[in-house]
């Protein structure tokens, strides 16, 4: 029987408070910007039984895309499998397509507890099937600062400082990069940066080498002295995440991007009882690295998941 709904209505910045609680971590802070203004940057729907909040979809837009994504759906356990989560996905669906969206994507977890639930409520939705596209580990700092390998060095050419000590013109000199791998970018999402444990790898001595070569110089000349980072985000309180790591690959020596891991790890482990846990994502497609999570990372886990991406066109 289809429950009493009161309201299935678009939410305002001022009706989103009494739904903080049914969204997470940066995308709360999407209800402060919600709303169906032509510069809203997030569209919210809601549900609520006799007056009282039980459901809540969440998108975040993209207006130069045009394209949303689907941060959060969420709805209080006695109202489930009642179909409110299908109506307010739709509701919020064609707002999104009144607003010019012409895509809506969304990303879930194969660990995840609404996994099995989101993968129907997609498909029966008319979304795509979800296709690989992370893989993710869960870490508890104690276990992973008991790995062997943490105490990587880059080698004698080389330093890793926190990103944070990272100059306006060596950021300049990245962004500046004819090749910059826009999906590993250490510009993403700023307000989350963690600059307790973000690292970069820098070139720190650019002298001829003892044969008389001078690859590190000539790097320098083109590329500047940054020649690479991991990225780590706050996505908890207690929780980072390890977002981008990218060395160039010009590098001679190998074994860079592990040590960048190791530092930003034991920069982590400085302040273990504030960030207690961390989690790593590596692409699907990338081959190498998955097989380096899984090989490097894997038996440290306190579990290994894959993300999936599912989209649905909202053109007519």
């Amino acid at each position: 029987m289809t429950p009493p709904l009161e309201a299935l209505r678009p939410l305002s910045p001022g009706a989103a408070a009494p739904y903080a609680a049914m969204t997470f971590g940066p995308s709360r802070a999407l209800l402060h910007q919600c709303g169906t203004a032509p510069g809203a940057s997030a569209q919210a729907v809601g549900a609520e039984v006799f007056g009282a909040p039980v459901g809540l979809a969440l998108a975040e837009i993209h207006p130069a895309r045009p394209s949303a994504v689907l941060r959060s759906i969420y709805v209080e356990e006695p109202w489930r499998r009642r179909g409110i989560a299908r109506r307010m996905l739709a509701l919020l669906e064609a707002h999104l397509r009144e607003r010019g969206v012409t895509v809506v994507g969304a990303t879930y977890v194969s660990d995840s507890p609404g996994y099995t639930a989101t993968e129907a409520l997609l498909r029966t939705s008319g979304w795509s099937t979800g296709t690989p596209r992370m893989r993710l580990g869960r870490f508890h700092i104690e276990k992973i600062m008991a790995m062997p390998w943490l105490r990587l060095e880059p080698g004698d050419r080389c330093e890793i400082i926190p990103w944070q000590h990272v100059t306006g013109e060596e950021r300049d000199r990245v962004r500046a990069w004819p090749d910059f791998p826009a999906q590993l970018s250490p510009f993403t999402n700023p307000a989350q940066e963690e600059p307790l444990v973000s690292t970069a790898l820098r070139l720190r001595d650019i002298r001829p080498a003892p044969d008389g070569t001078t690859i590190a110089a000539d790097l320098a000349a083109r590329y500047g002295r940054i020649m690479g980072w991991m990225i780590t985000h706050r996505v908890l309180p207690d929780t980072v995440r390890y977002s981008a790591l990218y060395v160039r690959p010009e590098l001679p020596i190998p074994g860079r991007g592990l040590s960048l891991i190791a530092h930003s790890i034991r920069r982590q482990g400085l302040v273990r009882d504030e960030l207690r846990h961390a989690l790593a994502g590596v692409a699907v497609a990338n081959e190498a690295m998955s097989a380096t999570l899984l090989r490097r990372l894997g038996p440290y886990a306190e579990g290994i998941a894959t993300s999936y991406e599912a989209r649905k066109s909202l053109q007519l």
